[in-house]
């Protein structure tokens, strides 16, 4: 159970950090 716990948290974090480096990519090339 905590492991399924622990692997979701860190599924939404490496989707979350994915996206806000995409973010800061558009954001620079402006």
């Amino acid at each position: 159970m905590l492991q399924v716990l622990f692997h979701s948290i860190s599924a939404s974090y490496w989707k979350g950090t994915t996206a806000l480096k995409k973010y800061v990519n558009l954001n620079a090339d402006n």
